[in-house]
């Protein structure tokens, strides 16, 4: 009985000893892994304080060209207000001012202005603040002049002396 468990007990460790190769050689591995990762971790971090630093260069040229009051950080600037004496003062607009300029219909908003030619001062003030509404304010605008000129003409050829002079 001893000498069967003798002989069990040998062909164990000569298990555990087959074994202990590979396991050194698994920890040969991880530290090899381990050192690559770390060599990674310290190429990023210092890629990632390079483009931080050329960031930061770039944003003070940036501000080093900019004229003195434009200088100051985006957060404290202050816009001033319009005068009260600018002649275009942006007015909230209509609901079908906005609806027009949502849909870029540039001829249904000279159709408008046509209509209420006795507002046309507060419709203009209106539309300023409406074309931000229009995904291309340009376009809107050209699309609504499209028609003007004929518009304008009477039939006689002259032209509409209250619409051409607004």
């Amino acid at each position: 009985m001893a000498s069967t468990k003798k002989e069990s007990l040998r062909k164990a460790f000569e298990d555990l000893q087959s074994h202990s190769a590979a396991l050194a050689s698994f920890t040969l591995q991880w530290k090899d892994l381990e050192s690559h990762l770390d060599s990674i971790e310290k190429s990023i971090e210092t890629r990632f304080k390079e483009t931080e630093l050329k960031e930061n260069e770039k944003e003070q040229s940036k501000v080093s060209t900019l004229p003195e009051k434009e200088k100051t950080p985006a957060k404290k600037r202050v816009k001033k207000s319009p005068e009260k004496t600018n002649e275009f003062m942006e007015a909230t607009p209509r609901p079908e001012i906005k609806s027009l300029c949502e849909k870029m219909d540039g001829k249904g908003l000279r159709s408008f202005m046509n209509k209420n030619r006795k507002e046309l001062a507060e419709i203009r003030n209106e539309i300023v603040g409406a074309l931000r509404f229009a995904s291309d304010p340009a376009k809107m605008v050209l699309d609504a002049m499209g028609g003007f000129y004929s518009s304008v003409l009477n039939s006689k050829g002259d032209k509409d002396v209250e619409l051409a002079a607004n």
